[in-house]
């Protein structure tokens, strides 16, 4: 059989075991990519699936039209019940993936609705089958109505690749098997994932025994332009030209900071020929004002939209001529992720990266380079133990009797969780969050809700582990609408409360301040620009491999420490990534060696480095890495994304994490093996 005459049956059989939601689903396309012909054979047999394949590849709907089918053929399936939940990471991507499913759902005779803090559902009476929630959402129905999700036949994890390595996808695990263990029958687990270096061992994480079908990559080429521009109105004056000379009429601009779209916006929509054009589209605006930025982009014949990772996923926004990239991603797969926005329909996606620097183009080229080679890397995290003291909260709510226990709390957890975590971590865990009052102790075993445990319940706030922000919410005076939320300075609250004016911008326009109360501030429309300023959310983290496959671009070696002599002192490139290059930057401080706070490229020095400094003794080393760890876990928990809950953590339980998360053995290994070395840092120009 030919390569052809093989597709052509796999589509036979694809359609055949479809009869319910074929034509739903899939009778408007010629063709169905590969992923969707063959997930339909494992996810109709009722086996956990995972389905990795690019941005744009139709995975979620090579998932969904099978679950739908499943659902359709069970006869006497319950009415008025939950049946499939679709988990996804955001509640933009829940109303943008109603917007998707809805109409085939709806031709299948199939309801779906979304349920998080945007919308409100009550699942408890003639709920539909299909509800589209967010992890934080799911904790809320099973805490509070968990009755309500017993019927629940499968899941859909969507876009699980953005929740793997964070605290949410470690809460979701844990929520994965809670519901398993309510369920009248195990639900069948499915996942969405963009094309991931290590599939298996995600698939590991959330499915059981899945099957794994991996769509390549390949297929679409990148043209790439790379454009030095020193300062932020450079960037705004070239992608101005580019949109002005017709070559794409809709373009996609990606910032790596929201004060950075605001003042791009503002940049933009001062030119007099691209007034109304230009939309700003960050996590700080408001719901209503993101919604209405996705509808104006998509209505337009040409735009420009300036957005930070918001616009990074499958939010339809329509077609888009060309993406703009200021600055350097953060990893392949974001970089992946936003080039895959350009030209979706083509075959080349056109693609601007704007560089403020040399070490920001040669990071451009770099990741182009590993994105061109399908070279991933990723940066594993063990599990936040944080998440089972939110976990504990939840349960204890969950529960008719309004009371946790460590054995209660360790019988809830994935089973490679529970050999981990023993009782009497877990009740070291109750009895710490006792202590700092989430908690209340009924006797030895068992605990009851503390005061900050009923304020987070009564205000919503315990089904989450991602840390507030000290950000106020923004109001129009003349409309009472929320536009977003800003971190107003110590001294533009003075100047407020002094009668002075202040101004700031937001969704790329000029707001003047009118008034501000405790934890609100109302402004009105005004001309010009001004400045705005969020709440420093943590950097992105910079893997290891990454960092030094960087390096070996660069021209360094594996185990190279080069060092190159500035004006304000030496600079050495360790290239160790976020993780590493925080020990290593406490091992400096400790030998009086840090000049600054380094990242995970660079570390500026005081002087330079000594025999006497130790830096191959590997024992000294470890010794050193785990004092610091020590001396400085909360700042470093939190820089691994620790959440909300760090505080209820035992000592011991928090310090043993850190060892693993950040391995000190390994770090002192490295170090102790590489060579300091002079010369230039970064390539130097061609002459």
């Amino acid at each position: 059989m030919t390569f052809a005459d093989d597709t052509v049956e796999q589509l036979r059989q694809a359609r055949a075991a479809l009869p319910h939601t074929w034509h739903a689903f899939y009778a408007r396309f010629g063709n169905l990519r590969p992923a969707q012909r063959q997930a339909v054979a494992p996810v109709v047999a009722g086996r956990d699936t995972l389905v990795g394949a690019p941005t744009a590849s139709g995975k979620t709907e090579a998932l969904m039209a099978p679950l739908a089918q499943r659902l359709l053929s069970r006869r006497n399936a319950p009415d008025g019940q939950v049946r499939l939940l679709v988990i996804s990471p955001t509640r933009a991507l829940c109303n943008d993936l109603l917007r998707r499913i809805e109409p085939p759902l709806r031709r299948c005779h199939l309801r779906a609705a979304v349920r998080t803090g945007d919308h409100s559902l009550d699942i408890t009476r003639n709920a539909p089958p299909v509800v589209i929630t967010t992890p934080e959402s799911l904790d809320s129905m099973l805490s509070r109505w968990p009755a309500a999700l017993r019927s629940v036949e499968a899941l859909l994890l969507d876009e699980i690749h953005l929740l793997d390595g964070s605290a949410r996808g470690d809460q979701l695990r844990v929520l994965l098997h809670r519901l398993e263990r309510i369920c009248h029958t195990r639900p069948q687990r499915c996942a969405a994932s963009a094309t991931l270096p290590h599939a298996a061992t995600l698939a590991g994480r959330y499915l059981t025994d899945a099957d794994l079908i991996l769509a390549d990559s390949a297929g679409r080429g990148v043209d790439a332009r790379l454009v030095h521009t020193p300062e932020l109105a450079d960037a705004a004056t070239d992608i101005a030209d580019t949109f002005l000379s017709g070559e794409s009429r809709k373009i996609l601009v990606f910032a790596n900071a929201r004060a950075q779209v605001e003042s791009l916006v503002a940049c933009l929509a001062g030119h007099p020929r691209l007034a109304g054009r230009v939309f700003a589209h960050h996590g700080s605006l408001s719901r209503s004002v993101r919604l209405r930025t996705e509808r104006r982009f998509l209505d337009a014949p040409a735009a420009i939209c300036v957005a930070t990772m918001t616009l990074e996923l499958g939010i339809d926004i329509g077609d888009v001529d060309r993406v703009v990239l200021v600055g350097p991603p953060p990893d392949v797969g974001s970089l992946v992720q936003r080039v895959g926005r350009a030209n979706r329909r083509g075959q080349v996606a056109h693609v601007t990266c704007l560089a403020a620097g040399d070490f920001e183009a040669l990071r451009l080229e770099h990741l182009l380079a590993r994105a061109d080679d399908g070279r991933l890397f990723d940066d594993p995290v063990p599990f936040r133990p944080s998440v089972l003291a939110q976990q504990a909260i939840s349960l204890l709510f969950q529960s008719r009797h309004k009371w946790i226990g460590a054995e209660v709390l360790h019988q809830r957890l994935p089973p490679d969780l529970a050999q981990y975590f023993r009782a009497h971590d877990l009740l070291e865990l109750l009895q710490k969050m006792s202590d700092v009052g989430y908690l209340t102790p009924l006797n030895g075993q068992r605990f009851a809700a503390g005061e900050r445990a009923l304020k987070m319940y009564d205000h919503g706030l315990m089904h989450a582990n991602i840390d507030d922000t000290p950000e106020i919410e923004v109001f129009d005076e003349s409309t009472g609408e929320l536009l977003g939320r800003v971190a107003l300075s110590r001294k533009q609250r003075e100047s407020i409360q002094g009668g002075g004016e202040v101004g700031l911008s937001l969704a790329g326009r000029r707001r003047e301040v009118v008034r501000v109360t405790q934890d609100q501030v109302f402004v009105d429309s005004a001309q010009g620009e001004a400045p705005s300023a969020f709440f420093a959310r943590q950097a992105p983290r910079y893997a290891f491999e990454l960092a030094r496959d960087l390096a070996a671009f660069l021209g360094i070696g594996h185990h190279e420490l080069r060092v190159e002599r500035w004006k304000s002192g030496p600079m050495v490139g360790h290239f160790l990534g976020t993780r590493w290059g925080l020990l290593f930057e406490g091992i400096l401080r400790d030998r009086s060696l840090a000049a600054r706070p380094g990242n995970a490229f660079f570390q500026t020095l005081k002087r330079e480095p000594r025999n006497s400094d130790g830096l191959d003794d590997f024992e000294r080393l470890e010794r050193d890495a785990r004092a610091f760890i020590a001396r400085e876990s909360e700042r470093l928990a939190r820089r691994l994304d620790i959440g909300p809950f760090v505080d209820a953590l035992p000592p011991s339980m928090l310090r043993t994490w850190l060892d693993e998360a950040l391995d000190p053995a390994g770090f002192a290994h490295n170090l102790s093996q590489c060579a300091w070395t002079e010369g230039p840092i970064l390539p130097l120009p061609p002459n």
